[in-house]
C-alpha cells in the first residue's frame, strides 16, 4: 500500500481515498481478529498515511480469517483519485501470496543488520534499520531511500 502510494504521488496523482484490505488463512489473520486487531490496524493505517504529504481517508489493515484460504492471503488495494488536469481515476489491485513468507526476506535483514550494529557497538533503535524494517520506525523514509540507507549501513 505504502509502495503504491508512493509511486502514485511521484507521478503527480492525488488519491482522494483508499483501502487495503487483507483476507486469509493463516495465524496472522486469526492474530489480527484478537484483541489487538484494532491497535494493529491504527498503526499500520497510520504508517501508510505517512507515505503522502496530504490527509485523505484510508484504511489499512486485515479484515478476517477465512480457514479454507490456509496459508494464503488476498489483498484488495483500491484507489480514487485525481491525475492530469483534475481527471478522475480509479484503481482496483489484488495481490494473492503465500503468507507465511511475506515478512521473511526482511525480518532477515533486520537480523543482518542488528548483527552488523551489534559487531559495531551499537545498540538501541538504529534509524536506518528501523526506517527499513518497521511500519512506524522513528525517522519515516521513502521505501527506496529507507532501502538506500539500509544498504549503507550494513556495507558499511
Amino acid at each position: 500500500h505504502i509502495g503504491l502510494l508512493e509511486f502514485l504521488n511521484e507521478r503527480g496523482v492525488r488519491v482522494d481515498e483508499s483501502y487495503q484490505l487483507d483476507v486469509g488463512g493463516g495465524a496472522e489473520s486469526v492474530n489480527t481478529l484478537w484483541k489487538t486487531r484494532g491497535l494493529k490496524r491504527e498503526i499500520k493505517t497510520s504508517a501508510v498515511s505517512d507515505a503522502v504529504p496530504y490527509e485523505f481517508p484510508l484504511v489499512s489493515g486485515s479484515t478476517d480469517y477465512v480457514d479454507f484460504l490456509g496459508n494464503s492471503r488476498d489483498s484488495f488495494f483500491w484507489f480514487k483519485g485525481r491525475y492530469f488536469n483534475g481527471a478522475p481515476f480509479t484503481m482496483d489491485v489484488k495481490l494473492n501470496t503465500a503468507d507465511a513468507p511475506n515478512a521473511g526476506a526482511v525480518l532477515l535483514d533486520v537480523i543482518r543488520g542488528v548483527k552488523v550494529a551489534s559487531d559495531r557497538g551499537l545498540g538501541g533503535a538504529i534509524a536506518p534499520i528501523c526506517a527499513y524494517g518497521f511500519k512506524r520506525p522513528l525517522e519515516r523514509q521513502p521505501l527506496a531511500e529507507a532501502y538506500k540507507l539500509f544498504k549503507e549501513f550494513v556495507e558499511g
